[in-house]
């Protein structure tokens, strides 16, 4: 049998696992090798999701109901030092109103996000908002007055994620 060397192959490679008490889990990994996200659905209805930086320290922990409300969240710097807690339940809005255009080419949304608020902001781009659809939590997102998106893109946005509410 021939093996194939895990780094290669790590930046794509997502794990699936199953086991007879309906656990689920997914794994991916940075091109490093570490481990860069863990995600796992629990026996009591709820999901664990578990990022890290590229230097395998945790970057964040958050639990949630399977209907999406944030049960508890904690995040940490680089370093390992914690950034910020939160206890629920609740759903998490993110406030993009006035970021720059120069922030929002690199930004990375958190991935325990529900909502976006993004409202009269021309800074919002089609290209940032076709790369947020991939953020499974997100519920909704607000561009009213994002005078730079186009029709065309905020369609393509709605078929790739037709379970967002997109308030234009």
């Amino acid at each position: 049998m021939k093996l194939i060397p895990l780094f290669l192959c790590s930046c794509l490679l997502t794990c699936t696992c199953s086991s007879s008490d309906s656990e689920r889990r997914r794994i991916s990994y940075w091109p490093n090798g570490t481990i860069k996200s863990f995600w796992e659905e629990t026996v009591d209805s709820c999901e664990i999701k578990r990022e890290y930086h590229p230097n395998g320290v945790k970057k964040s922990e958050a639990k949630h109901e399977i209907s999406g409300r944030l049960l508890q969240l904690t995040e940490w710097d680089e370093d390992g030092n914690i950034r910020q807690q939160l206890f629920g339940p609740k759903e998490v809005t993110v406030d993009l109103s006035s970021m720059s255009a120069e922030i929002l080419k690199t930004y990375e949304i958190p991935s325990w996000t529900y909502n976006l608020y993004a409202r009269n902001n021309s800074n919002i781009t089609d290209s940032f908002l076709l790369r947020i659809g991939k953020h499974e939590l997100l519920s909704q997102i607000d561009v009213t007055g994002c005078t730079s998106l186009t029709e065309k893109n905020i369609q393509a946005f709605k078929q790739i994620r037709p379970d967002v509410k997109v308030i234009r």
